[in-house]
């Protein structure tokens, strides 16, 4: 199923896009494929949205030329995702953002769930020097059928208390 996306969404990009944009798209097509098989994670439409999304944006955000640099930030001009982060930073809600079903994370803000799912993600691998990146990867080895953000807070702490440091990440470290 994920492949047969990536490849029709490939050949889109491959019409119009520069080299750049294909390796992000191919690069965050590959996170979708190895989640589903390699990784033993579900398929998008079964698993939390949010960490699909955000782990395919983290790595295809972190492409340079013919490289990949996790942690590093290239966004393509053409993609205006810095600027949906910074519109929806304040106002974020981390629990309602990982609660997010497919309907409703593809739904009227998808946008900002995209912007915020991204960050979210990087925030946990990297911020405060990996500070929460052990907690996360335990929750990704141990990942439920249903990833239900109880699992999230036990492996990283409560979501709430987390949107604080968040919002401040964002500001200083990627817009």
């Amino acid at each position: 199923e994920t492949a047969g996306q990536a490849n029709r969404i490939l050949a889109e990009y491959l019409a119009g896009q520069s080299e750049a944009g294909v390796l992000q798209t191919a690069a965050h097509e590959l996170v979708h494929a190895l989640d589903d098989r390699a990784a033993g994670l579900l398929p998008i439409g079964r698993s939390a949205v949010w960490l699909a999304e955000g782990r395919a944006n983290h790595l295809g955000f972190a492409v340079r030329g013919r490289r990949v640099l996790p942690g590093v930030v290239s966004v393509p001009a053409t993609d205006n995702i810095l600027v949906r982060l910074q519109e929806a930073v304040d106002g974020a809600d981390l629990r309602a953002l990982v609660a997010l079903d497919k309907r409703g994370f593809m739904g009227e803000g998808s946008a900002r769930h995209y912007a915020l799912s991204w960050a979210f993600v990087h925030f946990l691998f990297h911020a405060e020097g990996g500070r929460y990146a052990p907690g996360f990867r335990a929750y990704l080895q141990g990942l439920p059928a249903k990833a239900a953000a109880a699992h999230l807070e036990k492996a990283v702490g409560p979501l709430s208390a987390l949107e604080p440091a968040f919002r401040r990440y964002v500001k200083e470290e990627l817009i």
